[in-house]
């Protein structure tokens, strides 16, 4: 019987395609540097729309997420958190009610 084993990395942005060559499915895979965080409508706007993204994401990385922000006033907001998306949709469509 092996040993149950699960491997990790690390990335670092800028990624290159070689970087990718040998992550396996299991694998723990740890990513640092700049990372663009985008919510579900600003993918849509890019897709339908056409739109291109105001930073350069090429080696980077995109992280589908929604910030938790907070009014500061004179059209300033703090951020406070970043859920992942199934935590934001219960939080969003709590505030909705």
């Amino acid at each position: 019987m092996g040993l149950n084993y699960m491997a990790k990395k690390i990335l670092t942005t800028p990624i290159k395609a070689e970087d990718l060559e040998d992550i396996r499915i299991g694998e723990v895979i740890y990513l640092t540097g700049h990372i663009t965080t985008c919510r579900d409508v600003a993918h849509r706007r890019l897709i339908e729309g056409g739109r291109e993204l105001p930073v350069d994401v090429n080696g980077g990385a995109i992280l589908h997420a929604c910030p938790i922000i907070r009014p500061l006033g004179d059209d300033k907001h703090e951020m406070v958190s970043v859920g992942l998306p199934p935590a934001c949709v219960w939080r969003n469509s709590k505030m909705n009610l």
